[in-house]
């Protein structure tokens, strides 16, 4: 028999930790037409899309809070906060706040989704979510969204790590791909992630993702680039 995972909701993960160290506000500064910035148009993609069940936004930053406050009334779904307990709020390696996560979500599926890649909008949501119920039922227990890499790369000693015995410098498409993970999505099950106290399971579906949709907001001349598109209107429709 085959299991229905469609049967159970997908819930929508945010996490939001308080002082960014390369861009100061970075969740919350305003873009055009943006009053909470990043966050709000995570949210607003997120109540845009279909097969989301509802928010639940981790943070120990009380200007989230306070924009959860503002757009909640103008939302369908449901938005829950979770403030971040203390031991968790410092910058540093994020291995036991991964596996807290699912110990705050409801019994579902659960999709993290991070305010940093503005481009992974809404259609691009439901469409990871369509893609992960189908690897599911081929034997994959999770998806992350990745990044393809074909270049050509060097160790720091200055060898190339890159076959060079047929030609040395060979087609870029010719190159072993290697995938990077891009921090727009990774979706799994509450179990699965209970389980391995990760963001992904035991097999995780690499779900390849265009550049435009990969861009994560990391430096502020990212945050530039995105207040200049909106600006003239790229991807304004959420």
């Amino acid at each position: 028999m085959v299991t229905d995972h469609r049967s159970a909701p997908v819930w929508a993960m945010i996490p939001c930790r308080a002082g960014s160290q390369r861009i100061p506000r970075k969740n919350v500064t305003p873009l055009p037409g943006l009053r909470f910035g990043l966050f709000e148009r995570k949210v607003r993609q997120i109540e845009m899309a279909s097969m989301i069940e509802g928010i639940v936004v981790s943070t120990d930053d009380p200007e989230i809070v306070q924009a959860v406050d503002h757009l909640r009334p103008s939302l369908s779904k449901p938005v829950q906060v979770v403030m971040r307990p203390e031991r968790f709020a410092a910058a540093g390696p994020v291995d036991e706040f991964v596996g807290y996560i699912p110990e705050i979500m409801p019994d579902g599926h659960v999709m993290w989704l991070h305010v940093t890649s503005p481009f992974f909008d809404a259609n691009c949501i439901d469409r990871s979510i369509q893609v992960y119920f189908a690897k599911l039922l081929e034997g994959f227990d999770s998806l992350m969204t990745v990044t393809r890499v074909q270049t050509f790369f060097w160790d720091e000693g200055g060898g190339p790590l890159f076959d060079r015995s047929k030609a040395r410098w060979p087609q870029t498409q010719d190159l072993p791909p290697v995938f990077a993970s891009n921090f727009a999505a990774f979706l799994g099950s509450r179990a699965v992630f209970l389980e391995t106290r990760d963001r992904v399971g035991h097999r995780p579906y690499l779900e390849e993702l265009s550049q435009l949709e990969a861009f994560d907001v990391d430096w502020p001349s990212d945050l530039q680039v995105v207040s200049q598109l909106l600006e003239v209107g790229l991807n304004q429709g959420i």
